[in-house]
């Protein structure tokens, strides 16, 4: 797609659907050209968590109930996170294009970045719900709190790309260094073992590490075995409001002299 047709598609006059169709066009060009479109955003946090079920199930010989489903609702949580952070370190140099070309609020880059992969977190997450219940998992009134985790994720996603990106033309190794971040944080949140460990031996680590809560209520809503927290998930929402405020004030007083270093 040409700039001068891309920019065609952004309307200018309208905030939302502005933000809406910068998704829609980032979301639609990861799977557009693909032969399997949509279904690669399912394929692999399927093809991970078979690959971790087989090893830890039966290598290890890993003792648990549902662990597949376990595993595959731990990777959709952390995958979102993990993708949209990453994408997210160059956001402002990949969209220059957009800032010298539309004027509009840069934050609203961070919205449809964010939205974009949303798009394939609702759709796994609903893969997830699908699976659950052919499996004979219950549906309860709990389901209603899963806008709560999203909206966790939706504000800590927003908070690290406006940190990360905003760092970025001043750091030129934080692309490695949270990298390496993300490897750590796939190891301890959760994904496979259960919370208990980290509330008994390092409870602070839950306070800084939110997808620890996260990850175990969004198990505790959909499989039947597992337990839900409503502390934990005040607690990661309210941490997750403060780090965006903190982006977010960092990315508006820094993000000109940014834009300038690019």
């Amino acid at each position: 797609m040409t700039l001068s047709r891309f920019l065609e598609l952004v309307p200018s006059n309208n905030r939302i659907e502005r933000i809406w169709k910068l998704a829609q066009v980032d979301f639609q060009s990861r799977y557009y050209n693909d032969r399997l479109g949509l279904l690669w955003a399912l394929i692999k946090p399927i093809f991970e968590a078979t690959l971790y079920f087989i090893a830890f199930k039966y290598l290890l010989e890993y003792d648990k109930n549902d662990f597949g489903l376990f595993l595959f609702g731990g990777i959709i949580a952390w995958m979102s996170f993990s993708e949209a952070t990453s994408k997210g370190i160059p956001l402002l140099s990949v969209k220059s294009y957009l800032i010298e070309n539309v004027q509009f609020n840069h934050i609203d880059l961070y919205f449809a970045h964010v939205g974009s992969i949303f798009m394939a977190l609702f759709f796994n997450l609903s893969a997830f719900i699908a699976a659950s219940l052919f499996m004979g998992q219950q549906l309860t009134i709990h389901y209603l709190l899963i806008p709560v985790l999203l909206i966790t994720i939706f504000f800590l996603t927003m908070a690290f790309s406006f940190l990360l990106s905003t760092l970025q033309p001043f750091i030129k190794d934080i692309t490695h260094l949270w990298d390496m971040t993300l490897l750590a944080g796939f190891w301890v949140s959760g994904i496979f073992f259960e919370p208990d460990i980290i509330f008994e031996k390092a409870p602070a680590f839950a306070y800084l590490n939110p997808f620890i809560g996260i990850i175990m209520n969004l198990r505790g809503i959909v499989l039947d075995s597992y337990e839900f927290s409503s502390y934990w998930m005040m607690v990661n929402l309210i941490y997750s409001i403060i780090v965006f405020i903190i982006g977010y004030l960092i990315f508006q007083r820094f993000k000109a002299i940014a834009l300038e270093k690019l």
